[in-house]
């Protein structure tokens, strides 16, 4: 019983989250600098970063959540996006794009992480510029 709550408490997370002014009151939260919050936000999204990062209001979400994670939160933000079978989608979406643009600011101390998801960023760049 306990985790089929949980699980519709995330369902209605990421379902507030896709409606276009409800996720300002996600973002609100995570700009309230209080760790505890933002943990909770970020780890409610797990699972669901790709999807959410191609969506207008979802990115903007996920974007917030790369500037105020911790690093090991950024790493397994930037793993679940490198991870995901639509990668390839990511990097061509217009709003996907600026999250991976986003990963790539925030990971200055992660190197490998930045470097993974640089490396396949640039593979990505000359399909889209013959």
């Amino acid at each position: 019983m306990h985790n089929s709550i949980c699980n519709n408490r995330n369902f209605l997370f990421i379902f507030v989250l896709r409606m276009c002014n409800r996720n300002y009151v996600v973002q609100y939260i995570l700009e309230l600098g209080l760790p505890w919050a933002s943990a909770e936000v970020i780890a409610r999204l797990e699972g669901n970063y790709a999807h959410l990062a191609m969506q207008k209001f979802g990115s903007n979400v996920i974007e917030k959540c790369l500037n105020v994670a911790t690093e090991e939160n950024k790493v397994c933000i930037i793993k679940e996006l490198i991870g995901s079978t639509v990668l390839s989608q990511l990097l061509q979406d217009p709003y996907a794009n600026y999250v991976v643009q986003s990963a790539l600011q925030v990971t200055q101390v992660c190197t490998f992480s930045r470097d993974l998801l640089l490396y396949f960023y640039m593979a990505k760049l000359p399909e889209q510029y013959p």
